[in-house]
């Protein structure tokens, strides 16, 4: 699937006097590929664990297959991200960020995009910023209001341990509208549930498997700031 974008900046229309010619303005046709990649993984049981364990064991493996694919779509997400998105901030030190960094960085993302943008950081980047108590404009509107978990700046947060964390030369944050990130996945995860190829063995496999690929369509909607090497 192949998914249509402009490839420039220019969007404004143009005045037209009266009687006046109306020119021809077209986008910078450019088109973004989506090419879905399968992902997936096997398990092997004997019969005498199915058959003996009073444990819930088949609900274990499920939650456990469904956090591995809910993991999995995150580092993607990333990974696109951080390849695709536009770097707009280069941050003061190599292992911190400083207090007015935020809104300096938030002033990186066009006003057209702010509306339904959000956050994305590691939860140790989260939890730092949320140690500079002196800076209460970060999450509250006043100096006495709390610290919420789920806004920064004015902007929802969103945490997740496949973002980078501080570091030097690592892309730590994130701003980004949504609206203009595409993803596509095919039927969720699968399973397969398999009793007849190792039957002579007495066991029985288990197969998930699931197609899904993610692509920053606008890369100015999608910001990053990162840390110095040294």
């Amino acid at each position: 699937v192949n998914w249509a974008v402009d490839n420039e900046a220019d969007v404004i229309f143009a005045s037209v006097a009266e009687s006046g010619e109306i020119l021809q303005d077209m986008p910078a046709l450019t088109e973004k590929a989506f090419t879905l990649v399968k992902y997936g993984k096997h398990m092997t049981f004997t019969t005498e664990i199915l058959r003996d364990s009073d444990a819930n064991l088949m609900n274990f493996i499920n939650g456990w297959a469904a956090r591995g694919w809910a993991g999995t779509l995150n580092s993607l997400l990333m990974t696109e991200l951080a390849a695709n998105g536009t770097a707009s901030l280069t941050l003061d030190a190599a292992a911190a960020i400083g207090a007015a960094e935020i809104p300096e960085f938030v002033g990186k993302l066009a006003p057209e995009y702010q509306s339904g943008a959000q956050w994305i950081m590691h939860p140790t980047t989260f939890s730092y910023l949320q140690g500079l108590v002196g800076n209460q404009f970060y999450f509250a509107n006043t100096p006495n209001g709390g610290m919420p978990n789920s806004s920064l700046w004015g902007f929802p947060l969103n945490q997740t341990s496949y973002a980078t964390a501080l570091g030097a030369s690592a892309k730590s944050l994130f701003l980004l509208n949504g609206n203009f990130v595409g993803v596509r996945e095919v039927d969720g995860l699968q399973m397969l549930r398999d009793p007849y190829s190792a039957a002579h063995l007495g066991q029985l496999k288990l197969w998930f498997y699931f197609s899904a690929v993610f692509g920053v369509l606008v890369p100015e909607a999608v910001r990053y700031a990162s840390h110095p090497s040294a």
